[in-house]
């Protein structure tokens, strides 16, 4: 939707497709004149029994899940507008007594949180309401917050993840986040000795 082609039904085919592999329907009812319905039916499902809560679980189950520490807890400062994927992960987190989360929708309170705060790691969401994640995180360092930056995005292909690097993301995390690759890259991150900056 951000180019100057214009659709050529494709994105209808793709939404059938993906439908059918839900086990759904997608139907039109069409009227020459008079427009058109586009109906998609999806079978129901209990929230407790789905993938992702599955996932949830096991993430937080065992020593990957929760780390017992009785040193300084690492600060991780969140970087996302979207809100069921602010509650993921204070969800994933909550049990860590090693790691203090903070969340902020915008750019504009990242920085202010991040100049207060001091962050030890950054996961920042590419496209925010107020910029993208990579100008947001040039605009930091040139703040001199040293925290490594995790790049968290829908956007997989490997030209973005490309550009995450040259941005000078350590990590690029894409959606839908898969919970044990997120503790595992919080993990890797929180021991190198730069994630602890200067308080």
């Amino acid at each position: 939707e951000r180019s100057a082609v214009k659709g050529t039904g494709i994105g209808l085919t793709l939404s059938r497709r993906l439908t059918e592999l839900m086990g759904g329907t997608l139907t039109v009812e069409s009227r020459p004149g008079q427009g058109s319905t586009f109906r998609m039916c999806l079978p129901s499902v209990e929230l407790a029994s789905t993938d992702l809560m599955e996932q949830l679980s096991a993430a937080t189950e065992g020593p990957m899940g929760f780390t017992a520490s009785n040193g300084p807890r690492h600060r991780v400062l969140y970087v996302e507008d979207n809100e069921a994927n602010q509650r993921l992960l204070a969800v994933l987190l909550v049990r860590r007594e090693d790691i203090e989360l903070r969340i902020v929708a915008t750019a504009s309170e990242a920085m202010a949180m991040a100049l207060a705060w001091r962050p030890s790691l950054l996961l920042i969401d590419i496209h925010l309401p107020d910029g993208d994640g990579h100008r947001l995180l040039q605009e930091l360092r040139g703040q001199g917050i040293a925290a490594p930056a995790i790049a968290v995005s829908a956007n997989a292909m490997p030209a973005d993840l490309e550009r995450g690097r040259a941005s000078g993301f350590v990590e690029y995390l894409t959606k839908p986040l898969d919970l044990r690759q997120v503790l595992t890259a919080l993990d890797g991150k929180l021991r190198r000795p730069e994630a602890d900056p200067d308080r």
